[in-house]
């Protein structure tokens, strides 16, 4: 088994990250640029500021890292702040597009509806249930 690299990071770096580099962010996680084009961080947390990663969160990224999936992005790194946890380097993909930016046709989005099931149906043959099926995670 493979073990997963851990990038520590001081608070201030996060946070000058997260005012800076934020390049997405959701209720709880902030998606940030990193030096490398070809990844980007995740970092949890909260109105309050950095949230530790959950347990169970921690040990889907570590059953992820072990695996060669196609089709998703790939967790290459944990992040920890002050000894705890609070998010993971990720693969980012340069010409992926979410399928939400596009005016499509109808064949359009029923071909790539299509493509997401058979992708979701391999996910399950590997022991992974996907819960947050969206066009803006597509």
């Amino acid at each position: 088994m493979k073990k997963m690299p851990n990038i520590k990071l001081t608070e201030q770096e996060i946070m000058r990250m997260m005012i800076q580099d934020e390049y997405s962010f959701g209720s709880e996680a902030s998606i940030c640029l990193t030096d490398n084009p070809h990844t980007l961080y995740k970092i949890f947390k909260n109105r309050s500021g950095l949230v530790p990663m959950s347990e169970n969160k921690e040990k889907k990224l570590i059953e992820l890292y072990q695996m060669d999936l196609d089709h998703c992005t790939k967790p290459i790194s944990t992040i920890s702040c002050e000894g705890q946890l609070i998010g993971y380097e990720m693969t980012r993909d340069l010409q992926d597009v979410r399928l939400s930016s596009f005016d499509l046709s109808r064949e359009d989005i029923i071909y790539y509806l299509k493509l997401s099931k058979k992708i979701l149906e391999d996910f399950k043959e590997r022991g992974i249930i996907y819960g947050d099926v969206a066009s803006r995670n597509i």
